[in-house]
């Protein structure tokens, strides 16, 4: 039975007869560890200065190449060294998360980068 709020737009999806086809809401569907989460890494690549995971301070790439905000402004000039693309500031997790889903312990530190 589909849900009122559930609209399949076409007479098949994927080549499935609509009547088959099972909708649950999205939350019911995926859980936290279906998704992928962002790592929070734990400092500047830069730097090497530390970034707990509710640091304001922390800066990210698309591919989550982590710098403080310090470096990226005044070193790296907002263009990630590693893939070219621009910072964003890095979303802080609730703290009622980290227990179930901590923050990344692995370091990534080039000392070469306040050479550039």
């Amino acid at each position: 039975m589909m849900s009122q709020n559930v609209r399949i737009m076409s007479d098949t999806w994927l080549g499935i007869p609509p009547e088959t086809v099972i909708l649950q809401p999205y939350h019911e569907f995926f859980t936290y560890k279906d998704i992928a989460m962002l790592e929070l890494r734990p400092s500047c690549e830069c730097c090497d200065l530390k970034l707990p995971p509710d640091s304001p301070e922390a800066r990210i790439c698309t591919f989550e190449c982590t710098f403080c905000r310090d470096c990226v402004d005044n070193i790296l000039h907002g263009v990630c060294p590693n893939c070219g693309g621009n910072f964003v500031p890095r979303p802080i997790r609730p703290a009622s998360k980290l227990g179930k889903y901590p923050p990344s312990q692995h370091r990534v530190f080039n000392p070469e980068c306040k050479k550039t």
